[in-house]
């Protein structure tokens, strides 16, 4: 059975966010993503906007733009959302 909840586990504990890590590096290394490209969908999963992401590692906003598409590309899907339940499933 698993367990359901709205909002994602607590990173704050150390092993949760280096469980995380772990699983967005395979992530990333299965749809063939870059090393920024990983930066930016650590913070899309976060549920940062594209203005809050281009502010924090000091990226133009059509940079980090871009960058989303495509990881959504290389993802095969369309919307934050569908993105962010396909990390989850895992």
């Amino acid at each position: 059975m698993r367990l359901r909840s709205k909002e994602p586990p607590s990173t704050d504990a150390p092993d949760t966010q280096e469980y995380v890590d772990e699983l967005l590096l395979a992530f990333c290394e299965h749809c063939h993503l870059t090393a920024r490209e990983r930066v930016i969908l650590k913070e899309v999963l976060q549920g940062k906007d594209n203005q809050n992401i281009a502010s924090s590692p000091q990226l133009a906003l059509g940079t980090v733009k871009a960058h989303v598409r495509n990881i959504l590309k290389k993802t095969s899907t369309t919307t934050r959302q569908e993105l962010t339940q396909l990390f989850r499933k895992g």
